[in-house]
């Protein structure tokens, strides 16, 4: 254990970062470093598919799991696959701004099944029909090594883009879903080989690692279960953008440590090395965590956005709404805000109330007429998360969480929806009791589809005398932290009421380039609010996080919306008639977490009213 206690100490400047992201920076205070008696974490055990999710429910602070005293992981809502039926025990230690917990607890967990379904891992692979992947040479640790048994990273870890030189970043990794994986080693025509390789002779001349000509080749791919581990099978010689010894070019087998849709780390073990790969998709796409982070509310102006069906269907063979049919029912008042942590707030709006089927039994009080009726509520918060079972992707609530409409008691006591369509403006689930399925359908607040306010006689103009923003003062602050580690700030210039930032040095991770304005403007609950401004990169940005809220209150917000900006396109950014908050100082951040280096963003025609004056 203290091999392991003295590796987590390194860590508590991670911690420091991590937490000081916040808009507010406190010196460390031995005093309030968090104790393990109050530790308050879940770990929830999907059984159909042995993927447990480990979550840390403590405000404000950071967990650090320890697997077999010496695996780690700092991520809240982490997920690992075990592949055998057992009972585990994970440590549990607990972090914020000011330290690390002297002590710990654990925490056992039973997977009750050894059946792996490989079929999710095809798909995380392959997507719908194929998925194409490189090195992530953004990140640091992209390639590494390590002693054996490890994560392949202690030894040696590459900085962002340092193996250019060899071609790497040109080399492409596709999977499809007929288990097929071609490596195709583009612009570059060669893979990058460790001079201990034996076998390249012709090319190996200079004592060094070296590049070895190469034409695209096709192969099958596997998954196997070895102990507890899922590993990624590939046929001798079959390899990724390095090869790194005559073992692993010989027998390809990678152990997978993480999967998401958009991010795969593996690593190669001979039992005297360790070598690491991370993986990201060539079109960089959104984790699903991504997409479903910001507002969401009905997509109301379009045919079947609540419709019903046969069980086992996708909801919408029996009935299907017409646009705005549900209009009497107050639901298109209501906005449904996902944060990538696993936090989830339902606001009913205007009408102060959520929509119940007749025939769900929960509500007798309300259920006075024998038809469809409301129910009064206020806002509420809670969490959500996804799971996976087999192919199928579900979107899980806890017990009574308001997700638009109750259509049953099912959909009141256990909220799980299956996911049938989610991009970054579109998501459409369904839920099914047996006896019917309902499907729902909602755009992201602002897309443009199915908000109809957003067209319609608001007035925009940043000129106008109601824009509360012109008669405002504001200061600045930032957190501009590339891998974590902050930096000087970036530069702020003001044109008249245009800002203009300067992001010279590239970062990797969401949260990591915060620009923030404190402003000197306040809000009422008694009152509704138009937001708007204009956003414009010279470069393309995914992922860009706008944030409207409570100074010194990241939970007490308008809006937090993800968005991409494309190099040199002006974004009209748009949050129509917002329910109003009391507030008596509001901030205003844009993250820009993600860019590439030498970004420019100018952020204009910043517009703020009272939405009943035009």
């Amino acid at each position: 254990m203290k091999t392991i206690i003295s590796y987590l100490s390194g860590l508590c400047m991670l911690m420091f970062a991590l937490t000081g992201c916040e808009d507010s920076y406190m010196k460390p205070d031995e005093g309030q470093i968090p104790l393990a008696t109050e530790i308050a974490c879940d770990i929830t055990v999907d059984q159909s598919t042995n993927e447990v999710t480990f979550r840390l429910n403590n405000p404000k602070c950071n967990p650090i799991w320890v697997f077999d005293e010496k695996d780690y992981s700092t991520v809240n809502g982490l997920t690992r696959v075990f592949a055998v039926a057992g009972t585990y025990q994970v440590e549990v230690k607990i972090s914020n701004a000011h330290g690390v917990s002297d002590g710990s607890i654990r925490k056992e967990f039973t997977v009750e099944n050894t059946l792996i379904d490989f079929s999710r891992y095809i798909k995380m692979f392959a997507g719908d029909t194929s998925k194409e992947w490189i090195l992530a040479k953004e990140e640091s640790g992209h390639l590494g090594c390590g002693e054996p048994g490890s994560d392949g990273t202690g030894w040696w870890s590459a900085s962002p883009n340092e193996k250019a030189e060899f071609g790497v970043y040109d080399n492409v990794m596709t999977f499809d879903t007929d288990q097929k994986y071609t490596f195709d080693p583009g612009e570059s025509g060669t893979v990058y080989v460790n001079t201990g390789c034996t076998g390249f002779d012709e090319f190996n001349t200079t004592g060094e690692d070296f590049t070895m000509p190469i034409s695209a080749s096709t192969v099958d791919y596997d998954f196997t279960v070895i102990g507890n581990d899922v590993y990624l099978v590939l046929p001798a010689k079959a390899h990724l953008p390095y090869i790194p010894n005559d073992a692993i070019y010989q027998t390809p087998m990678f152990k997978i440590l993480s999967m998401k849709n958009n991010r795969i780390e593996l690593v190669a073990d001979n039992q005297e090395i360790a070598w690491h790969y991370t993986l990201v998709t060539k079109t960089q796409e959104a984790s699903r965590e991504d997409k479903m982070a910001g507002t969401w509310v009905w997509a109301k102006d379009q045919a079947g956005h609540l419709s019903c069906g046969e069980p086992g269907s996708d909801g919408t063979g029996w009935w299907s709404a017409m646009p705005n049919e549900k209009e009497k029912f107050g639901i298109y008042t209501h906005t449904f805000t996902f944060g990538a942590d696993g936090s989830y707030t339902f606001n009913p709006g205007e009408s102060g109330t959520f929509y119940v089927n007749k025939d769900c039994t929960k509500f007798p009080e309300y259920n006075t007429s024998g038809e469809d009726f409301n129910v009064p509520t206020d806002i509420q918060k809670g969490t959500w998360k996804f799971t996976d079972e087999g192919a199928d992707t579900y979107l899980e609530f806890p017990a009574q969480t308001i997700v638009g409409y109750v259509a049953n008691d099912l959909a009141w006591d256990t909220p799980k929806f299956k996911v049938l369509l989610q991009t970054e403006t579109d998501l459409k689930f369904v839920i099914d009791n047996g006896e019917i399925a309902w499907q729902y359908h909602f755009v992201k607040e602002g897309s443009g589809d199915g908000d109809g306010d957003i067209d319609d006689d608001t007035n925009w103009d940043p000129t106008s005398s109601f824009n509360l923003w012109n008669g405002c003062t504001f200061t600045n602050s930032f957190y501009y932290a590339p891998d974590w580690a902050q930096i000087a700030d970036p530069e702020l210039t003001v044109n008249d009421k245009s800002y203009v930032i300067s992001l010279p040095q590239a970062t990797f991770q969401q949260w990591q380039a915060q620009v923030f304005f404190h402003t000197s403007l306040s809000a009422a609950s008694d009152k509704s609010y138009d937001f708007r401004c204009v956003l414009n990169s010279n470069q393309d940005l995914s992922n860009i996080t706008v944030k409207l809220f409570k100074n010194g209150d990241n939970d007490t917000f308008f809006f937090a919306k993800v968005i991409s900006l494309t190099a040199d396109e002006d974004y009209d950014f748009k949050m129509p008639k917002m329910a109003g908050l009391d507030i008596d100082k509001i901030d205003l951040v844009f993250d820009f977490g993600g860019n590439p280096a030498n970004t420019t963003v100018t952020v204009s025609e910043v517009l703020l009213k009272d939405a009943t004056q035009n």
